[in-house]
């Protein structure tokens, strides 16, 4: 007897449901699911240590540059009083003086020319400023069969002939090196810098003309004891000369050459034997030899100290003629400024290098390749949850479950534990990349420069990616678990 069988569509279970069951898998198998949450811990931990730390590092780097704004314009100004101007220091004088500015008046008086000559010798420069960077990146032993013995500047002078310059083009094609530009445009510089040496000297001649007239304005004092002189006097007369200070440089080049007149002095007693020997009996130090620098003005901060220091200056005949608050004032900016160049030396120190959207390249590949990792640990992981579940996965489809659930399940498992990994590695990552590895780097300014908003977004940009990529490991496994047949799943021991 024949018999009609009516075949139905199975049901789905909502979203809810299904949510269900994988918060009821996952806590049933916590010990597998916590080593999946670890893997994608560490890989995020590791993500937000270095995206932390490179955000820290580019805001202490701006501040860093900021900071020392006022010094730098002070050193600038001491050296361009100083010594006539070098064939360095005038490039980075080209790459940062615009048409019409201070330096760039400057530049024109001395050498002599018109705004087009000096645009063309600073496009000049700036490629100059490449080539150079190009050939300091290889070793002596690519330079010496490219250049011979030439260096630096050198090499342009050395490549105009004819014979050198094919024999370089040829030894560079043999050793695979790729130029910045193409031979022909490397040879129409080589003929454009040739032709800018004449402006070069004028200006650097010009220069010496210009520090030739200044000496009577110095009167055999030092540039930094003229420009601590209150009122605009001189600057009014070095613009006699050619230089061209403006009124808001006056007033820096001024309050800063004051304060390192006073350090200084202040500095100065420190040469005076019986003065040291009294500061090491009232502070306890062993000897006169370990009264150095740092500690004087560590203890000159204090207003005892400083009131002390003046009275056993004037007790030895050695008066001091600063009061002080003067002298508190600036040993605390002389310590400030120490610390300062310290973490300027860090920052410069790791600015060196290619460098992309902050990171270097090694640091890159270290991320490439703990992710990757982080794939494959998580896929392992769900791949031994998929083998011990094959029973669970049969009793599932013989009561209705459709691939498509079972995919989805171990898909959202993952997602879940990526979840739960990415929180606990983003805030490992904050601690580490955001607290304590810019503390023990940049010491005080790494924690004063932590941009919270940045923070905030990367490290929800790091959940985000420990979801991915736990989501991307399990496709893989998920869709092993939701081909597996049933009879064949009940069979497995």
């Amino acid at each position: 007897m024949d018999r009609d069988f009516e075949i139905r569509r199975q049901t789905g279970l909502s979203l809810n449901k299904c949510a269900g069951i994988v918060i009821s898998g996952i806590r049933f198998r916590l010990f597998r699911a916590s080593i999946t949450v670890m893997i994608a811990a560490l890989a995020v931990a590791f993500l937000m240590t270095t995206l932390g730390y490179s955000l820290i590092g580019l805001e202490v780097t701006g501040a860093v540059h900021r900071l020392t704004a006022p010094r730098r314009m002070f050193l600038f100004w001491l050296n361009r009083l100083s010594a006539p101007i070098s064939e360095s220091d005038l490039r980075a004088t080209l790459g940062t003086a615009a048409q019409g500015d201070a330096r760039w008046q400057e530049l024109r008086i001395w050498g002599e020319c018109d705004d087009a000559a000096l645009a063309s010798l600073a496009g000049v420069t700036r490629r100059e400023s490449e080539y150079l960077r190009f050939f300091s990146q290889l070793s002596d032993g690519q330079l010496r069969p490219l250049t011979g013995r030439a260096r630096g500047t050198q090499i342009f002078k050395h490549l105009q002939q004819e014979t050198a310059f094919s024999g370089f083009k040829d030894e560079l094609g043999k050793a695979g090196i790729q130029m910045p530009a193409s031979f022909d445009a490397f040879k129409t510089f080589l003929k454009e810098w040739e032709q800018s040496r004449p402006l070069v000297r004028r200006i650097i001649a010009g220069h010496r003309g210009t520090l030739a007239k200044l000496k009577p304005l110095l009167a055999g004092r030092s540039p930094s004891a003229v420009l601590a002189e209150p009122g605009e006097r001189f600057a009014e007369r070095l613009q006699e000369t050619g230089f061209r200070m403006t009124q808001d440089e006056s007033n820096v080049a001024r309050a800063e050459a004051k304060t390192s007149l006073d350090s200084q002095r202040l500095e100065r007693p420190l040469q005076n034997a019986t003065f040291k020997q009294r500061f090491a009996i009232r502070y306890n130090l062993k000897n006169v030899n370990a009264v150095t620098p740092g500690i004087f003005f560590g203890e000159m901060r204090s207003r005892a100290g400083a009131a002390w220091a003046l009275a056993a200056l004037r007790d030895i005949g050695a008066p001091l003629d600063m009061s002080a608050d003067r002298v508190r004032e600036i040993a605390g900016s002389q310590i400030y400024h120490n610390k300062l160049a310290r973490v300027e030396s860090v920052v410069l120190a790791q600015a060196s290098g290619a460098r992309v959207f902050g990171f270097s390249n090694r640091v890159l590949w270290l991320i490439a390749v703990s992710l990757l990792v982080c794939v494959v640990g998580i896929a392992n992981g769900m791949l031994m949850s998929v083998s011990e579940r094959f029973k669970e996965i049969a009793t599932m489809k013989c009561l209705g479950a459709t691939d498509g659930f079972i995919m989805r399940s171990f898909i959202m498992e993952s997602s879940v534990q990526g979840l739960v990994g990415g929180v606990i590695g983003t805030v490992m990552g904050f601690i580490l990349g955001g607290l304590l590895r810019p503390l023990f780097t940049y010491g005080w300014m790494g924690l004063q420069h932590i941009p919270l908003p940045s923070m905030m977004v990367v490290g929800c940009v790091s959940v985000a990616i420990g979801i991915v990529i736990s989501v991307l490991a399990a496709l893989y496994p998920a869709w092993v678990a939701s081909r597996l047949a049933p009879m064949e799943a009940m069979a497995v021991e």
